[in-house]
């Protein structure tokens, strides 16, 4: 949803499903225009080894305060 595209292309379900299983995908600012900190959180939520991912509680914090850092400030 980010960029518009799946994070893993296949010819045929077989393979889609083993880029899904084996392949690092590429990061979502090859694709669409993110901040450096969001490119590095979704590619730490699509780490391959669960222990990596970070937990829900993590993800959470951090898109607070990823979403207050790029608040617009309020109009006049």
């Amino acid at each position: 949803l980010l960029c518009g595209r799946a994070p893993f292309e296949g010819s045929g379900s077989v393979e889609l499903w083993a880029n899904h299983l084996h392949t690092v995908p590429e990061p979502p600012s090859r694709h669409a225009s993110v901040p450096a900190e969001v490119d590095a959180l979704v590619m730490e939520c699509l780490a391959k080894d669960p222990a990596k991912r970070p937990t829900a509680r993590d993800l959470q914090a951090r898109l607070q305060k990823l979403s207050e850092s790029h608040r617009a400030p309020p109009g006049p």
